[in-house]
C-alpha cells in the first residue's frame, strides 16, 4: 500500500520472540511423593517405580521382594485369600482356594560338609542344594538366619539376616528352610480367618459350615445350629472386660457368640442374628470404628449398635453399588482406611468420610487402579494397586506441609503382572517385621525397617526409576 506520492504506508520489521532463560533447577526432597506432572512443588515428582522418597534429601530403592513356595518347591494350589498371624502357636497362616496353609521350618535335606566361623559365606554342602536352597532364599543354620545368594555343591550366603547373629557352627549340621506347608486337614474355599481365644476360626463361605482349629493343622467342622460364616471379628464386649466373636453370613446376618465351638450353649452359642440391609445386596468386611461394630456391604456402610439397631452411614452407595465397596479394610493412627468402587476412603470419626489414596486428584499422571490390598504399621499405610498391568505396592501417610495436611505416596514395592490379592504386616520376632503379600500363585514378602539404609538387615530390588515433574523451560513467554 503507497500513498499518493507512491511512498510505502507500511514497514517491515523482524522480531525475535523473547524466550526463557535456559532453564536450571535442582531438587534435593522428594518427600512429596508421585503423582505432579507440572512442575509447582519443589518435593514431588511424576511417577516412579520401586523406589523409597520418605527420607528428607534421598531416593533409593525399595526393598526387595522374597518369594515363598510350596514344600515341595512347587507354586501353591491357586492365588492366597488371607494370612493371619497366630501368636498362640507363633507362626504364620494363610488360606487359598483349596487348602490352608502353614509357613513352618522345612528340612532342605542338606547339611553343612564343613565346619564354619563365624565369617565364612561360602558353604560346601553335603550334596547339590541347588533345587531345595535356591538364589534368594533364607536358610536357617541352628538359630542363625543367612541368604542365599549363589547354590549348588557350594552356596554362597549373607550371614546373620533378619536379626539373627553370625555364629560358628560344627559340621554335619541340618539346614533347614520355612515354606508353605499344607494343613493336614484340607480346607477349601476359606473366605476369612481370624483368631478368638487362641482358637482359629475359618469362614468358607455361606453354604459350607465353618472350621476351627487350635494347632493351624487339624481343623474341626462347625456342627452348631448356626455353622455358617463368610466373615469374622472379634470385638470388645459391652463390659469392655473380655472380647466376643461376631460372624457374618451374606447377604445380611450378623451375630455374636462367646465360644462358637462345638458344644456351645446358651452365650456360648451364636445368638439370633441380626439382619443389616436388605438381601439384595451382601455384606463384605465386618470392622470396628472406635469400638462400634461397623458392616461393609456391596451397596454401603451400616453401624450396628449395642441394641441391635442398625444405622446407615453412606447412603450415597446405594448408586454406587460394588463388590469392591469394604473388600479390604485396616485401621492406621486412629482412621479406618478402606477400598471403594476403584478407589478408596479414610473413616476417622463417627459419619465422617472422605476419599484418599495413591492414585486420587492425581489425574495428570493417567493413572487409574484398583485396591487390591491393605495394611499398616505404626508409621505407615501401605496400599496395593492394580493398575490393568502392575500391580504396584504404594507407601504413605499424611504430614503437615504449609500448614495443610497432604497424603505422600511414593510407588515402593513393583509386583508386576503377579497379581496380588491379600496383604498383612507381621512381626516374627522383635527384629524381624515383614509385609507379606500374595504374589501370583505364591507369596512374597518385603522386610520392614525403620530406616533401610542404616540398616544391615534391609536388601534393596535390583533396579527402579524416578520420573520427575515436567517444566516447559523451552516454551516461548507470550504463548
Amino acid at each position: 500500500m503507497r500513498d499518493e506520492n507512491g511512498q510505502a504506508m507500511y514497514r517491515v520489521e523482524t522480531i525475535i520472540k523473547q524466550h526463557r532463560d535456559p532453564l536450571t533447577f535442582t531438587q534435593v526432597s522428594w518427600l512429596g511423593g508421585h503423582g505432579q506432572h507440572d512442575m509447582e512443588s519443589d518435593d514431588m515428582y511424576f511417577e516412579g517405580q520401586s523406589i523409597d522418597t520418605t527420607q528428607e534429601g534421598r531416593v533409593f530403592l525399595g526393598p526387595k521382594i522374597y518369594t515363598v513356595q510350596e514344600d515341595d518347591d512347587s507354586v501353591l494350589d491357586s492365588a492366597p485369600v488371607r494370612f493371619l498371624w497366630n501368636p498362640t502357636v507363633g507362626e504364620l497362616i494363610m488360606a487359598t482356594s483349596g487348602k490352608i496353609y502353614r509357613y513352618i521350618q522345612d528340612d532342605t535335606g542338606r547339611n553343612t560338609a564343613e565346619a564354619l566361623d563365624a565369617t565364612e559365606t561360602a558353604i560346601t554342602m553335603d550334596g547339590d542344594a541347588t533345587a531345595s536352597m535356591p538364589v534368594g532364599s533364607i536358610i536357617e543354620i541352628e538359630s542363625e538366619f543367612c541368604e542365599v545368594t549363589a547354590t549348588g555343591t557350594t552356596i554362597t550366603v549373607i550371614r546373620g539376616v533378619l536379626g539373627t547373629t553370625a555364629t560358628t557352627h560344627d559340621t554335619a549340621k541340618d539346614v533347614f528352610i520355612r515354606k508353605w506347608t499344607p494343613a493336614t486337614t484340607t480346607v477349601a474355599g476359606v473366605t476369612d480367618l481370624a483368631i478368638y481365644k487362641g482358637v482359629v476360626f475359618a469362614g468358607v463361605g455361606a453354604s459350607t459350615a465353618y472350621k476351627y482349629s487350635t494347632d493351624d493343622d487339624s481343623w474341626t467342622t462347625s456342627t452348631l445350629t448356626d455353622k455358617y460364616a463368610n466373615y469374622f471379628l472379634v470385638s470388645p464386649d459391652l463390659t469392655g472386660l473380655t472380647e466376643v466373636l461376631w460372624k457374618a453370613k451374606t447377604p445380611n446376618e450378623v451375630a455374636r457368640a462367646q465360644t462358637g465351638i462345638n458344644g456351645a450353649t446358651g452365650d456360648d452359642d451364636w445368638r439370633t442374628p441380626n439382619f443389616v440391609g436388605d438381601t439384595t445386596a451382601n455384606i463384605t468386611k465386618l470392622f470396628l470404628l472406635n469400638n462400634q461394630l461397623m458392616v461393609g456391604r456391596v451397596d454401603g456402610l451400616w453401624h450396628l449398635d449395642s441394641d441391635g439397631n442398625t444405622h446407615q452411614q453412606r447412603p450415597d452407595l446405594l448408586a454406587n453399588r460394588s463388590t469392591d465397596n469394604f473388600k479390604y479394610v485396616t485401621e492406621w493412627q486412629a482412621g479406618i482406611y478402606h477400598s471403594e468402587i476403584d478407589g478408596m476412603g479414610e473413616i476417622w470419626s463417627y459419619n465422617n468420610y472422605e476419599p484418599m489414596g495413591p492414585l486420587f486428584r492425581t489425574g495428570d499422571i493417567s493413572k487409574r487402579g484398583d485396591i487390591v490390598g491393605l495394611a499398616a504399621d505404626k508409621d505407615w499405610l501401605y496400599v496395593a494397586v492394580d493398575e490393568g498391568t502392575n500391580t504396584i505396592i504404594y507407601k504413605g501417610r499424611e504430614v503437615r506441609k504449609d500448614g495443610d495436611l497432604r497424603w505422600e505416596w511414593c510407588p515402593w514395592v513393583f509386583a508386576g503382572t503377579n497379581a496380588v490379592s491379600t496383604m498383612t504386616v507381621v512381626q516374627h520376632t522383635t527384629s524381624d517385621r515383614r509385609l507379606w503379600f500374595g504374589y501370583g500363585t505364591q507369596t512374597a514378602y518385603v522386610i520392614l525397617s525403620d530406616n533401610p539404609t542404616d540398616d544391615s538387615a534391609a536388601r534393596f530390588a535390583s533396579s527402579g526409576f524416578l520420573r520427575m515433574s515436567y517444566d516447559l523451560g523451552s516454551s516461548l513467554i507470550n504463548e
